[in-house]
């Protein structure tokens, strides 16, 4: 929601592999975690959303940007999109959506099914919140660690260690979403009607 400064980031962040590194122990030892190739889109200021969402969509298939998704479902009042604005949007264009309180081992069983999952989270400084959206692309297991890959922000394939993670993501009671395409994906792109509410 709130754009979070990168010093604050990096700190979430810092002290985990490189994605490359990961890469490499996953080709040699795929039972190790799994990587999808997501392609990432930067988010702009505010946009953790709408971000999120077009990875997702554009995923299966369906290229939107964050523009067009918050043209349509963005609340200015709040400064970003609400949950339940990923669903009503995923849905309005024709995909089956899955959504609720997860657990590390639903979210990874998503993502070994080829299934990106949007994930939602609180960095909790006091007074403000600091909500964000994010994309879950991968996992990783090694040395009795366990570590989170991710396309948050400004940056692809941010890596998070599963404690972390889930102390964020317990704020937001293990908030998740995934989406699988029904017959007709898109739909705004057929409908034109229907981009006003």
């Amino acid at each position: 929601m709130k754009k979070i400064s990168i010093a604050f980031i990096l700190l979430f962040f810092s002290c985990a592999p490189s994605v490359n590194k990961i890469k490499s122990e996953l080709a040699q030892n795929p039972l190790q975690g799994k990587y999808l190739q997501v392609k990432f889109i930067p988010q702009k200021e505010l946009y953790c959303g709408p971000a999120s969402l077009a990875m997702l969509l554009n995923y299966y298939g369906c290229e939107l940007t964050q523009d067009e998704i918050a043209e349509r479902y963005f609340i200015a009042e709040l400064g970003g999109m609400l949950n339940l604005d990923l669903i009503v949007a995923a849905k309005e264009l024709g995909f089956e959506v899955e959504h609720g309180k997860g657990d590390w081992e639903s979210l990874t069983r998503k993502i070994d099914s080829g299934d990106p999952v949007i994930v939602f989270w609180n960095y909790s400084i006091e007074p403000v919140p600091l909500r964000h959206f994010a994309l879950a692309v991968g996992y990783f297991q090694s040395n009795d660690k366990e570590w989170l890959i991710l396309h948050s922000g400004e940056k692809p394939d941010r890596i998070m260690s599963r404690a972390q993670f889930e102390r964020l993501w317990a704020q937001e009671g293990n908030w998740m979403m995934s989406v699988k395409p029904s017959e007709q994906i898109c739909k705004w792109r057929f409908e034109k009607e229907n981009l006003q509410r």
